[in-house]
């Protein structure tokens, strides 16, 4: 009879082996990556262009751009392409980041033909409808009205420009005035020039022979659209502390950060770890103390966000706007805390069991090992990142995070936003 009162022993977990997706190449210039893996009928096609709001020539036409093709072709409206789309049990969506444009169709494998037809109708026939434009704007304009009203959206804006400046492209915002500027002719120029450039073809799940056939069959059309010269980076901008007051808020949004280095950066990997244990997970350093010891918040948590050309600090939090200031005082005493005092073996073994066994359930099905696949891809990393996180995760010290700690996280090198 099982003893319930002994728990199992604990044991190492070693770096779990995954498949890795083939190259093979749909044309000339259009690479394409399958990983065939799972255990059930379905596949996922992701479509990735270098086409986010990085290359716009006008804020606002990468997103408008890549939404309008689902607004109607030269065949099918807008109402048509989604009950197509609800009728076979799919999913068809646009994600438009700084970096770059996704077109991602997940299906079951028996309807892969048909939803290839409906994808490659959707890539090569937009018609960028004035009506369906302006009623898209109109949308648009009255989700950034509602969003306008939460704090924490407001301060992550607000964030962004302190970061990198309202002109430069990952400080930029999109706004009521450019999205009213924003005209078809803008979107079928977006379109020709940019949207389908330096694309690349990520196919995951149950992928037969057959299967291969088919998505080239459909997907061969696809224009090779020749990469386009970027622009100088601009600088970004110094430490800056802005308080955005808002009458008859209870809450104050907090948000604190600052710009970091790329992924390819040695430190890059080390300082993931000095995050975790910042505020990376439920046991970090400031849930234990904002949240479990002194009750100001639900949740605070830090993030180390990853873009092409930089990455960002952020540390954010809601709390009584009573508390705002002394909340803000803690985040700075638990960084200077990890600056100062070594972490103590018990808690960095937690911490290594922790990024170990969240690392395990990332990689557990062939979608999100293909996420992992992209990521790597996109910022133009190793295969072996990965296992580089793995060996980063066991090795590192105690006295390696208090240097990282010392080197990226001084406190009067961040800028602070409070919305509220």
């Amino acid at each position: 009879m099982l003893d319930r009162t002994t728990p199992p022993p604990a044991s190492t977990i070693d770096y779990p082996h995954f498949s890795w997706p083939e190259a093979y190449q749909l044309k000339e210039g259009i690479p394409l990556w399958v990983l065939n893996a799972g255990k059930q009928p379905m596949i996922k096609i992701e479509l990735v262009c270098d086409a986010g709001s990085w290359y716009e020539p006008h804020n606002g036409v990468a997103y408008f751009t890549a939404r309008m093709l689902q607004e109607g072709t030269q065949h099918k409206s807008a109402q048509d392409i989604a009950s197509y789309v609800d009728q076979y049990g799919a999913s068809l969506q646009v994600q438009v980041q700084p970096d770059t444009c996704s077109f991602i169709l997940v299906t079951l494998s028996q309807y892969l033909d048909t939803m290839l037809a409906l994808l490659t109708e959707v890539l090569l026939a937009p018609t960028f409808s004035e009506q369906r434009l302006a009623h898209l704007k109109h949308l648009i304009i009255q989700k950034l009205k509602v969003d306008a009203q939460k704090n924490s959206y407001v301060a992550r804006k607000k964030f962004k420009e302190v970061l990198f400046g309202i002109t430069h492209p990952y400080g930029r915002q999109l706004t009521e005035t450019a999205i009213a500027d924003i005209t078809t002719t803008h979107l079928q120029q977006y379109y020709r020039d940019r949207l389908l450039a330096g694309c690349r073809l990520l196919v995951s799940g149950q992928v037969y022979e057959r299967d291969l056939y088919t998505i080239q069959r459909y997907l061969q059309p696809l224009p090779v659209q020749a990469p386009v010269a970027l622009p100088a980076l601009w600088p970004t901008q110094g430490p800056i502390q802005v308080h955005c007051p808002k009458e008859g808020s209870l809450q104050a949004a907090i948000i604190m950060g600052k710009v970091l280095l790329t992924q390819d950066h040695p430190d890059y990997l080390p300082l993931l770890v000095v995050n975790e244990l910042l505020g990376g997970y439920f046991g970090s350093r400031l849930m234990c103390n904002i949240r479990e010891e002194k009750g100001y918040t639900y949740g605070i948590f830090s993030r180390i966000v990853p873009l092409q050309r930089a990455s960002y600090l952020l540390i954010a939090t809601e709390v009584i706007q009573t508390f705002a200031q002394v909340v803000c005082q803690e985040i700075e005493r638990e960084i200077k805390t990890l600056q100062t005092i070594l972490v103590q073996k018990e808690e960095l073994e937690a911490l290594r069991n922790h990024m170990h066994g969240t690392f395990l359930s990332e990689v557990n099905d062939p979608f999100s090992i293909m996420e992992k696949f992209k990521d790597v891809n996109i910022h133009g990393l190793e295969k072996d990142h990965y296992k580089q996180l793995d060996e980063t995760i066991r090795r590192i010290s105690s006295p390696q995070i208090m240097e990282l700690a010392n080197d990226y996280l001084s406190t009067d090198s961040l800028s602070q936003v409070t919305v509220g």
